[in-house]
């Protein structure tokens, strides 16, 4: 059996809460549609699926074309879908926000 290339990017800090919305997403389309892990990842292993759906890793870009099309929805839509659930980073309450000066000068140019 041929081994994926497609690399596996381990989730930290921040991260952790979009892999996880997007390891459930996955998952519950998955389900609707049938599948088991095995049948969505292939030539992906079962495992690697299961990493996703749990939120333990995120996937390549690679990985989420092959994933998101066995699914049905194109790739862009499944991380819409999953950046509406997420709670916004920015807020207009950053706009007044400027740099620390240092020297008496400013740090941004």
């Amino acid at each position: 059996m041929r081994k994926s290339t497609i690399a596996k990017h381990a989730v930290i800090g921040q991260e952790a809460s979009f892999a996880e919305r997007l390891g459930k997403e996955i998952r519950r389309r998955r389900t609707a549609s049938g599948l088991t892990q095995a049948q969505l990842g292939d030539p992906l292993s079962k495992s690697f699926v299961s990493a996703v759906e749990h939120g333990r890793i995120v996937p390549s870009l690679g990985a989420l074309f092959l994933l998101a099309g066995r699914l049905g929805i194109g790739p862009a839509a499944m991380l819409a879908v999953v950046d509406a659930q997420l709670p916004a980073v920015y807020s207009p309450a950053h706009a007044d926000y400027s740099p620390p000066r240092r020297g008496g000068r400013s740090i941004a140019r």
